[in-house]
């Protein structure tokens, strides 16, 4: 979820730069517009988590793998340069705290907070599971170096370790510091589909899936101020996580030089072609206007600065747009199970 692995000044300037000229106007100083230009982003990194983790809860049952999901975006003081409007802009009790929770989320639900320092997990069946660096003074941040994840993406790894030994336990409690107080808030395990979504800083238009991740830019988090529109942008690349697709990609051949896209972009518009069939599902489960799936492929399409040869690995809009207005009308044919979902076509198709 957090801050894609990219420096971060570069993206805090460029924001900071625009906010300001309004802030110049409203008579704020430059630290105003730079604690501002880090809420902005905390804003974007939340919205992203909130439908990212709509999208893989209600959509679990068809991910080939499962994990469990907190419903949190954390961050660490380390990343960021060393500015006291860091410290304006967030709230650090434990060097990793929590940026904002998921409304509905496991923590959300258990009472975890916005600012919260973050200390561990435990469980009355395994010993209490916190990071490495607990209260051992290990230095914050070093005075030479900042933008370092390496802290982060170990403790993220124990998270993930620790919530999958919590599956065949119970009375689970997130430890988390405020206030100057230690609290021990009871949570409830919840499964979602093992994808991670983070927000990539550039104000570029773009997004992409690996396999295991989900990346979204700031710039097209911007673009779409719809978030049923937003949302079937981050569905699309969910899907390519669900089909299976960088794997699917890696076994061709892609051959070498600027050109070697196109001896391969028959087998790359199929596999988009089945993003987009598969993100209807996925909306519609999780409880997204489905219209808005063609809704976004033409405000795509109409945008000033788009690639010109976009269509050699995707379908053209008009194409993209059919793929969905067939599935929406497939959707009408088929009954939600008990809990409301339907089962997607494509993952019986494809044995996943």
């Amino acid at each position: 979820m957090l801050r894609y692995l990219l420096l971060f000044w570069m993206a805090f300037f460029a924001c900071s730069s625009v906010l300001r000229a309004d802030a110049s106007a409203d008579g704020n100083s430059d630290n105003n517009a730079g604690v501002a230009a880090y809420l902005n982003l905390a804003e974007h990194d939340a919205r992203l988590a909130q439908i990212g983790y709509r999208l893989s809860t209600a959509n679990v049952e068809y991910c080939p793998i499962k994990t469990p999901n907190m419903g949190w975006v954390l961050h660490d003081i380390a990343q960021y340069p060393n500015d006291e409007n860091v410290t304006k802009a967030f709230q650090f009790p434990a060097p990793i705290s929590v940026l904002k929770t998921v409304k509905g989320g496991p923590a959300d639900r258990a009472g975890v907070k916005d600012g919260d320092g973050y200390i561990g997990l435990s469980s009355e069946n395994i010993s209490i599971k916190t990071q490495s660096y607990g209260y051992t003074g290990e230095p914050i941040v070093s005075v030479s170096k900042f933008n370092d994840y390496t802290r982060l993406a170990r403790v993220r790894s124990n998270i993930n370790g620790t919530l999958l030994d919590f599956m065949d336990t119970k009375d689970h409690y997130i430890i988390v510091e405020r206030d100057g107080e230690i609290l021990k808030l009871p949570f409830v395990l919840q499964n979602s589909c093992a994808t991670n979504y983070y927000l990539d800083v550039r104000n570029k238009i773009d997004a992409g899936a690996n396999g295991r991740h989900v990346r979204i830019t700031l710039g097209l988090s911007q673009f779409f101020s719809d978030d049923d529109e937003f949302a079937a942008a981050v569905a699309h690349e969910l899907a390519h996580n669900i089909l299976k697709h960088r794997i699917m990609i890696a076994d061709g051949k892609a051959g070498k030089g600027p050109l070697a896209g196109l001896g391969r972009n028959k087998r790359l518009r199929r596999v988009e072609e089945q993003a987009d069939r598969l993100a209807i599902w996925l909306m519609a489960n999780a409880g997204f206007d489905v219209q808005a799936g063609p809704r976004m492929i033409e405000q795509l399409s109409n945008r000033k600065g788009r690639p010109l040869f976009g269509h050699i690995t995707h379908n053209k809009s008009k194409k993209r747009i059919g793929f969905m207005n067939q599935e929406i009308e497939a959707l009408k044919n088929i009954q939600p199970n008990a809990q409301g979902r339907r089962k997607p076509p494509l993952i019986d198709m494809l044995n996943i």
